[in-house]
């Protein structure tokens, strides 16, 4: 596993992508843009020891709750 400093900054980092990945709208680029950084960086963290399996879906869990709440926001009546 790598060194705690690493583990808090590199988290630290994917919540502040997280965020931006929150402020945008599913009709623009940046929506899938960030939506391709996160899931990399999930990737990457796990593939480096960063997090655990464990981890790296609780990460997954995150950027869905963002995903299902943009798209409770953006879908229209029928």
């Amino acid at each position: 596993m790598a060194d705690n400093s690493l583990k808090v900054s590199e988290l630290a980092r994917f919540a502040r992508n997280l965020e931006n990945f929150s402020k945008t709208s599913p009709e623009e680029a940046m929506y899938h843009r960030f939506h391709g950084i996160l899931e990399s960086q999930i990737v990457t963290l796990q593939c480096c020891g960063v997090i655990t399996s464990q981890g790296a879906v609780k990460l997954h869990e995150q950027m869905v709750e963002v995903i299902r709440a943009k798209r409770g926001t953006t879908q229209q009546p029928q």
